[in-house]
């Protein structure tokens, strides 16, 4: 299991192409026989594009994937991963993971990859509520079968 923290949205594209090449060689150390699992912030909000369907599923909060967020899903594609957390059908206010201080803007960043290998392993996530406590993120919790 890895524990993701990228680089936030306004760093530089080589600084995110680096934390991608990190993330590749932690991925390639360990064996294909072996339960791959990335979890965390990749700040990226993933869209409804059908072409991406087979790797993200159809529950996503946010329409339109823009610029260098898709970068999740190369990464997922090229390395036969798929994305768990905009996979289960959900309201639109649970798969929120992140939200503005003022309440206004709400965002799904938070993603779960496993290997295509193992998807069937999480058979659900979801995301802990935390209006009302001052926190920007709500905590995911995911169910598996491993």
């Amino acid at each position: 299991m890895i524990n993701v923290p990228p680089p936030i949205n306004e760093k530089m594209g080589e600084v995110k192409a680096g934390f991608y090449n990190s993330l590749e060689q932690n991925i390639n150390q360990i064996a294909n026989s072996d339960i791959k699992l990335i979890l965390g912030d990749f700040n990226a909000k993933v869209g409804k594009e059908d072409i991406y369907k087979p790797t993200i599923g159809n529950e996503r909060l946010q329409n339109e994937t823009k610029n260098n967020r898709i970068k999740i899903i190369e990464f997922a594609i090229s390395k036969g991963f798929n994305v768990r957390s905009t996979t289960f059908p959900r309201k639109n206010i649970h798969k929120e993971t992140w939200y503005s201080a003022d309440g206004r803007t709400v965002n799904q960043i938070n993603h779960t990859l496993i290997s295509n290998r193992f998807k069937s392993a999480i058979t659900d996530i979801r995301h802990q509520s935390t209006k009302g406590t001052g926190q920007w993120f709500r905590p995911q919790l995911t169910e598996d079968k491993l």
